[in-house]
């Protein structure tokens, strides 16, 4: 399109040289910058190569005239919106509808003065302008609005994205705890069917040793009450030499007392350890837990490491006995694993407020700092490559908060870790 400043652009179309001339001359001096065409073909190859504003058309010219002219240029889009003024040498009624019904946008009279041509121009530029800057308007708010519709579209689709991105990434997070969870819970199975198969064996033996050392027991009774009925007759009857001998045989039957009720008691611990498995929430004796725990392990820490225990009040504590002593167990064996030669072990029992508290403390290595904030995650360990899996106080963890309760770690007063396990003494059993 022409542009909206500066002279407008008019094309004449006449093939009388005498009255382009003179219609050229009197536009000219209305600062109009006008080019002049002889004929309707050269007038469209005009229109081709440059812009205008306006487009005077003489209707009777040889070769193609104004009607067939007008209608080519009306047909272009690129063309049609120019106005088009026909000029004729006839003024009766047929014609002027003729060329109005071609597309011409205004028809005037050769024979009108050049005052009215110069009107009739002026009205059709003034159109052109208002329809030329109506349309810049109504393109710039089409723009506005494409723009506006562009940037909420990438608004929304960002937010989509940011949405899908924030689910996708939840639903991984569920995935992830989904699978930590389960490879935690295969991790207890492991450790229940573990414990569960260690109780049936220790059960298994306590009973095999249970019978024959009962029977043994009974019957070194019957020998030590024989042999004193018969000790005076001894030492009176046989030579001294002799006695020195009963006295040693005495003395023998004495210690063999005392190592039988140490076999008895550890048989009774045994069996105190197998009923640990079972699954139902009962009221135990916490020394018994404890006492039968630091038996199966005590061939890992025997003759090196001292085990020192402090039962409180409550003894009896309603737990679920088999998970609560693996938890314990788990504690007592990561202080042995800490300690590398000789060292110490303290476990304290009793209640705390509202709470009943064990606590496992040692003299080993202790907890660095940095872990001491992932020390209960799966899989989260400080021994060396193949020696721990990582589990064992997440497993822990799980326990103590089935029994809805807590578990806090902190740093041992002379050095090396401790660790405090705190239940609920009162309240529902938890889900």
């Amino acid at each position: 399109a022409a542009s909206l400043l500066g002279p407008k652009r008019i094309l004449a179309i006449d093939d009388s040289m005498t009255y382009l001339q003179e219609l050229l001359a009197v536009l000219r001096g209305e600062g109009y910058d006008m080019v002049s065409a002889r004929s309707g073909e050269e007038g469209i190859e005009m229109l081709a190569s440059q812009q205008f504003d306006c487009i005077l058309l003489d209707l009777f010219m040889p070769g193609m005239d104004g009607i067939d002219v007008c209608r080519q240029i009306k047909s272009s889009p690129l063309h049609r919106d120019i106005p088009l003024i026909m000029l004729t040498a006839t003024e009766d009624r047929q014609t002027m509808i003729e060329a109005l019904g071609s597309g011409a946008d205004d028809f005037i009279s050769k024979a009108s003065e050049l005052e009215v041509l110069k009107a009739r121009v002026r009205a059709q530029l003034r159109r052109k302008q208002f329809e030329d800057e109506h349309r810049s308007v109504r393109e710039k708010l089409l723009r506005s609005e494409i723009e506006a519709a562009e940037a909420r579209a990438a608004r929304e689709l960002a937010e989509t994205r940011a949405k899908l991105v924030e689910a996708l990434e939840q639903k991984n997070g569920e995935l992830t705890d989904a699978y930590r969870d389960l490879q935690t819970a295969q991790s207890q199975l492991v450790q229940s069917a573990k414990l569960a198969s260690l109780g049936e064996l220790v059960a298994g033996v306590a009973h095999e040793i249970n019978n024959p050392l009962a029977f043994v027991i009974s019957h070194l009774a019957t020998v030590r009450r024989n042999a004193a009925k018969i000790d005076a007759m001894v030492r009176a009857a046989v030579p001294g030499e002799s006695v020195a001998h009963w006295a040693k045989i005495v003395d023998r039957l004495g210690e063999m007392d005392g190592g039988l009720f140490r076999m008895r008691d550890l048989v009774l611990k045994l069996r105190t350890f197998s009923r640990l498995d079972e699954g139902e929430r009962k009221v135990v004796s916490i020394r018994e837990c404890v006492e039968s725990m630091l038996t199966i392990l005590s061939h890992r820490y025997k003759d090196r490491i001292s085990v020192d225990t402090q039962y409180g009040e409550p003894e009896l504590l309603e737990c679920y006995p088999g998970p609560l002593t693996q938890a314990v167990m788990n504690l007592v064996s990561n202080s042995i694993d800490a300690i590398a030669e000789t060292g110490a072990i303290k476990i304290v029992t009793g209640a705390e407020g509202e709470w009943f508290r064990i606590c496992v403390s040692d003299t080993g290595v202790g907890i660095p700092d940095d872990a001491l904030e992932k020390i209960l995650d799966p899989f989260f360990t400080t021994k060396p490559v193949g020696q721990g899996t990582g589990l064992g106080l997440s497993i822990t963890y799980s326990i103590v908060r089935k029994h809805g309760g807590k578990i806090e770690f902190r740093h041992a007063p002379g050095g090396g870790a401790e660790a405090n396990l705190y239940l609920p003494l009162k309240g529902p059993a938890p889900a």
